[in-house]
């Protein structure tokens, strides 16, 4: 490829140009004002520089897409959650159309990390090939060589989970890859067919697994290496084995990457417990060791600076957890979650809280009535601040602490609580389905054994044989609430369109009407923080909603109707890239 890009334009600091947000057609566009050649400006950067690149990737550019569409995309659409907020219903109760904002939030997320990738990726390549004194810089130096390639293998890493979002959500997309040419070139934004975004998506993962860390860095625990490449590379494969061009080797090629991770892991390891995946304390760069990659936060003084912190437990605790202004109860796990767990899953505990649930590590400077030690105990959200959950249940996941207590970095949707997006479960179970592929069921021995860990780990007995279904099943429990499922839905749709319709049109969607009681202890109702009663659930009648009707449509979301505006080629017949052009 000739590279199209000579000059970097850059506004207010050379740096800028790093951490450019995308908005709508902003993805394309290069900022402007003072103008360097590339390699001029790539000789200006140190070691630490080049390093800080990617920074923001790993976490503050995902905030629009954490902050609601997460949740709405892959819970409440796949009936893991319940809502009767505005700001997410349309994916829960089967009204979604083009005009709802949160698509959009799904699109320019993905697409702005795009654009800062193929910025940095092709600016690379051009001051590597045509700067004689940038060359020479990096060759001369050992740390500079090494933070120039792990830099360029995150780029990739991004750019390929970037796209590979895209294309499971919303099918054939354009394939961005010069945004400076591209916008000289409108007429290659037509969508591209999703066997070739599967293509862009496998290079630019085989050149990250080439030039990222081997392994885990203790000091950096969530920055990426060459076993989280393989990971998603894994489940590239899985996906495109179950798409109409998928063949028999993607399942093979996924059950490989899968087991070099798991029997070469690179000092990530399964944690002991799966509650200990969920803990507060991991924040920051401390990263539990199942986390292959995850999103990391940063809490500051309330609203300093905001896009930087995690506020999920905003959106899915109580105000009496929160003990502030914010804890909407906005999701809720959904009956039919609660329902499809079997009896002494562990992982309910540390997904769903329910009655009497007690927390430690959570309001470790309070101690409830009738308790000898500090924790949160949950009496069902029903508490003088507001009612209880329509369902019965919070969400567990994703939680702090109390404000203002020594719980830690807690604030009014501020925490710094890290976000899981791969763990290495997820590969013992990617193996397993890669062994199963297109099979009714599966005895492997390896395979039972790496499914059957995840299982035990939960407090389940072991299996004799795995169908699709249990797949289906051991991911919706092993992940729920990690935003993961509603992919799932969409692989398992691939392979049994009928049997995945009818689940989700039988789904137990609805809502309880709640009667409770006061919460005593010897005859006297308790209320703790003092003037805030806290109340238990009497009476549950349970109101069913199903959705009223799932179609093939329901299984890829629409194009955000400012796209299709912005862009009419996103109407055409989807064309085939020429691969000449990847950089």
């Amino acid at each position: 490829m000739i590279m199209k890009i000579r000059y970097i334009n850059i506004k207010l600091s050379l740096i800028v140009l790093f951490f450019i947000t995308g908005c709508g057609k902003d993805f394309l566009e290069p900022s402007k004002e003072l103008s360097l050649s590339v390699p001029e400006y790539y000789e200006t950067l140190d070691e630490a520089t080049i390093s800080g690149i990617t920074g923001n990737m790993y976490g503050r550019d995902w905030f629009n897409y954490l902050d609601k569409a997460s949740c709405a995309l892959q819970e409440l659409y796949c009936g893991n959650g319940n809502t009767d907020d505005g700001a997410y219903i349309p994916f829960f109760n089967g009204t979604l159309n083009s005009a709802f904002n949160q698509l959009d939030f799904l699109w320019t997320t993905n697409f702005g990390i795009i654009k800062n990738c193929n910025l940095s990726i092709n600016g690379f390549a051009l001051a590597l090939k045509e700067g004689e004194k940038f060359r020479a810089k990096v060759d001369a130096s050992p740390g500079l060589q090494a933070a120039v390639n792990t830099t360029i293998g995150e780029l990739r890493f991004f750019r390929a989970i970037c796209y590979f979002n895209l294309v499971k959500w919303f099918g054939p997309v354009p394939l961005v890859y010069d945004n400076l040419y591209q916008m000289a070139n409108p007429s290659s934004l037509n969508p591209i067919t999703e066997e070739d975004i599967y293509g862009f998506i496998i290079r630019d993962l085989n050149d990250a697994i080439e030039k990222l860390p081997a392994s885990r860095n203790a000091s950096k625990a969530n920055a990426l290496t060459k076993i989280s490449a393989r990971a998603l590379l894994a489940k590239v494969y899985l996906t495109q084995g179950g798409m109409p061009f998928g063949t028999a080797s993607d399942y093979v090629q996924a059950a490989s990457l899968s087991n070099e991770v798991i029997t070469n892991p690179g000092g990530y390891a399964l944690m002991p417990t799966y509650h200990e995946n969920f803990l507060p304390k991991y924040s920051l760069n401390n990263f539990p060791e199942e986390c292959l990659w995850g999103w990391k936060w940063s809490w500051t003084a309330l609203f300093t600076s905001y896009g930087t912190q995690n506020t999920l437990q905003s959106y899915f605790g109580s105000s009496h957890f929160t003990q502030s202004w914010d804890g909407w109860t906005a999701v809720k796990p959904s009956v039919d979650l609660r329902e499809s767990y079997e009896t002494g899953d562990l992982r309910r505990y540390s997904t769903i809280m329910e009655g009497g649930d007690k927390y430690p590590e959570f309001w470790t400077q309070y101690t409830f009535p009738g308790e000898t030690t500090p924790g949160y105990v949950y009496f069902d959200g029903s508490v003088s601040w507001g009612g209880p959950s329509a369902t019965g249940m919070h969400i567990r996941k994703h939680l702090a602490g109390r404000d203002n207590s020594g719980d830690g970095h807690i604030g009014e949707m501020h925490t710094e609580v890290y976000t899981p997006i791969i763990r290495l479960s997820d590969v013992y179970l990617t193996y397993a389905e890669a062994i199963l592929g297109k099979n009714a069921s599966t005895s492997d021995g390896t395979a039972l054994a790496r499914f059957n860990a995840v299982r035990q780990r939960a407090g389940l007995q072991s299996v004799s044989s795995i169908t699709y279904n249990d797949i289906w099943n051991e991911r919706r429990h092993e992940f729920a609430f990690e935003f993961q499922n509603t992919d799932d839905l969409f692989r398992y749709y691939q392979l049994y369109p009928q049997e995945v319709k009818a689940m989700i049109m039988n789904q137990k969607r609805g809502a309880y009407a709640i009667e409770t009681a006061p919460f005593n202890i010897n005859g006297v109702a308790q209320e703790f923080p003092a003037g805030q009663a806290l109340k238990v659930i009497t009476n549950k009648t349970y109101n069913d909603f199903k959705l009223p009707s799932v179609t093939d449509d329901y299984f890829k979301l629409p194009y955000p109707m400012s796209e299709v505006n912005g862009n009419p080629l996103l109407k055409n017949t989807p064309a085939r890239f020429n691969f000449e052009l990847y950089q």
